[in-house]
């Protein structure tokens, strides 16, 4: 079906996949999602997929497209320095990552 997608043809023929993990491979993947849309690497995947919790990470980010932007959703990078629990609890309620902080 793919093959109908013209956007979708623009792109490199790049696949990524996540492991499981439950709630670890959850917020993991999405970590890495907004590590790879900060590095501009995102828009190159043509395909994506998961295991276990990475499932659901995936799955959600795949059916938000069309509803907010990735950045929205996925929410800032921090760095090791800033992950503070009061930095955490600034995080966007529309971030896929706020439960973390609840």
């Amino acid at each position: 079906p793919e093959s109908s997608i013209s956007e979708l043809l623009s792109k490199p023929n790049t696949a990524i996949g996540f492991s499981g993990g439950g709630s670890r491979a959850f917020i993991g993947s999405l970590g890495s999602l907004a590590a790879l849309l900060k590095l501009d690497l995102l828009k190159n995947v043509r395909y994506i997929g998961g295991i276990s919790g990475s499932a659901w990470s995936t799955t959600a980010f795949t059916y938000v497209q069309n509803s907010k932007s990735d950045y929205e959703f996925l929410g800032p990078v921090l760095q090791p320095q800033e992950m503070t629990l009061d930095a955490l609890k600034k995080m966007s309620p529309q971030c896929a990552r706020s439960f973390a902080s609840a």
